[in-house]
Parts: structure tokens; sequence; C-alpha cells
């Protein structure tokens, strides 16, 4: 499991840096390349053990007769054309079908090696190129990655979401929000990412979701990923008092202190200051907050009291 995951980051890492060139996966069924272009996977060549070749796939969809299969092999020994675009010429099946075979077996091939044993692989950057058929219309990595994750992954019971992420708010990481905002989502995995963008702890999630079985894979998943972190309301306060306290030395201005767009309006600021001072205040930070901290939030607090007056004075001799 952990490298089938590594495989998937990789995947996902290529569909981010819209990456182009080949790469190369061995595993137990030997190699196999997949042709990346533009970060989307486009094509499969070599062994993915017991995936279905392009005929085979579309004789099952009914595209294809068994009989004109079995004479396309014999009949195309010695032409070197791909079998697709072979039998598109030939009349034997349409564009549309082997179209559709093509990301089939794409997507096929690309779950087994996510079931397979000793996974090693690498990118070379360049050209694509590996012999195969590009599929026209290919899936997006994060929808390949997703999807053959949700076959082989179960929901984890919440006990087990809970000793993994903590107690703490959960957030996506970067790479988190890249995935649900190009990726196709069931309703219920769509509502989990909408709480995971503004923070939300496991016992939100999983009343908002009712503890669906979707909703626990997916979040199962998310956290394989490393799509999510935890972050305690305590991290989080002395995380926003460093910067607070960054931002002071650089001398920022008011709006910046105050996290504020430079045409925020006079009652911004001031709901800015209340909500910054709940997450400044020294007393916030907890009595065991070390001497050197509650101090600074002393400075830091002082000096958006001064950021919100400065706005609130610029308002009035407008």
């Amino acid at each position: 499991m952990p490298r089938a995951v590594s495989l998937a980051r990789g995947l996902l890492a290529l569909g981010r840096s819209r990456r182009t060139g080949v790469l190369h996966v061995t595993s137990e069924f030997g190699e196999c390349l997949i042709s990346i272009v533009n970060g989307v996977p486009c094509a499969v060549s070599g062994s993915a053990g017991g995936s279905r070749t392009l005929g085979d796939a579309l004789v099952d969809d009914g595209a294809l007769e068994p009989g004109a299969h079995h004479e396309a092999w014999l009949g195309r020994a010695a032409d070197e054309t791909p079998i697709g675009a072979w039998l598109v010429e030939s009349g034997l099946a349409s564009r549309i079908a082997v179209d559709a075979a093509l990301r089939t077996q794409l997507r096929e091939r690309i779950m087994r090696l996510l079931d397979a044993r000793g996974l090693e692989y690498r990118f070379l950057a360049g050209s694509p190129e590996i012999g195969a058929e590009s599929v026209d219309e290919p899936m997006a990595a994060c929808d390949l990655v997703l999807g053959a994750l949700r076959a082989r992954l179960l929901a984890w019971p919440p006990e087990r979401l809970a000793r993994t992420v903590g107690d703490g708010e959960l957030r996506l990481t970067g790479l988190g929000r890249d995935l649900v905002r190009c990726a196709a989502l069931w309703p219920e995995e769509a509502a989990v990412s909408t709480l995971l963008a503004r923070g939300a702890t496991l016992t939100q999630l999983l009343q908002a979701t009712r503890g669906s079985a979707r909703a626990l894979r997916f979040l199962a998943l998310l956290t394989l990923l490393c799509a999510i972190n935890s972050e305690t309301k305590r991290d989080r306060k002395f995380s926003l008092l460093v910067r607070k306290r960054d931002q002071l030395t650089r001398n920022a201005g008011a709006h910046a202190l105050l996290d504020l767009p430079v045409d925020a309006a006079p009652e911004q600021a001031r709901r800015a200051l209340r909500r910054l001072a709940r997450e400044l205040h020294p007393d916030a930070l907890g009595a065991d907050a070390p001497t050197a901290l509650r101090r600074a939030s002393g400075e830091v607090l002082g000096a958006l009291i001064d950021a919100e007056r400065e706005l609130r004075a610029r308002s009035s001799s407008l």
C-alpha cells in the first residue's frame, strides 16, 4: 500500500506541474510505460498484469465481433499500424468505440499497477512517445487516482481516523486543494471538501456527513495521500502570532496587519481586530504558554489596535 500511495502521489504531482514525458513503472508484472502530456496520462504500454487488451475491451463492450477480433490479429501480423487505428481503417470498429476502449484500458492498467507489488517508478521528462495509441480525451490524473483508490480502499472507522488525524482542525494541503478542485466528486466528498477548505474537526465532518461510508473512505483517501493536515487550535494561534510578529518586524501596514484588502471599509477593520484579538490575546494562549510568547502577544495586540484606529481615522478624514 505505501508504494501504491507513493505512485498515486507521483501521478498527482505530475498533474499539478503539467509535466510532459514518460513515467516508467516496474512491478511484479514487468515494466509499464505511461505517456504523460501536460500532466495527463494519455497512453500506456507494457504489462500491468491481467489487464485486458484493446481488442478484449472492444469485444466485451459489444463494439467488435469476437471472430473479427481473431481475424484482426491474424491479418495484421505484418502491419505496424496501431491496432486501434487499424480497426478503424478496416471498418471493424468505430473511432468512438476505440477511443472509449482506450480510456477504459488506460484506467484499468493504472488501477492494476496500484494493486501491484514491488512498485518502482521514475519519470523522464521529454517526448511522451511510447509506441502506443494515445487517448483523445483522457481522464485527468486526479480522476484516475481517485477512481483507482476508491476501488481498492475501504472506509476507515471513525476510531481509526481519530487515531490518525487527531482532534485538531483539519485543512486541505496544497495537493488536497488541487485534487478537489479538478476531480469529479460524489456529493458526500464535495461536502467534506467544502468543510476542509475552511477548516473543520473530524467530529464536525462526521456530523455534517452523518458518518457516511463514502465520506469516511474519502477522508481515509485524503489522509493516505497527505492531502489534509491537522492543526490544533493552539498550534494555529502560535502560527498566527509568529506571522503577525514577523509583519511587525517588517513594518507592515495597517491593512496587512489586520489581514484586510486596501479598500476595506472601517467596519471591516473593527471586525478583523475582534477576530484576531480572540486568537492572539495573551489569555487565549493558555496559562502555560511561555512568557516570551505572552509578551509577544501583548505587543502584537497593541499593534493591531493601533492599526484599527489608523484605518478608522483615515476613513473619517475623507
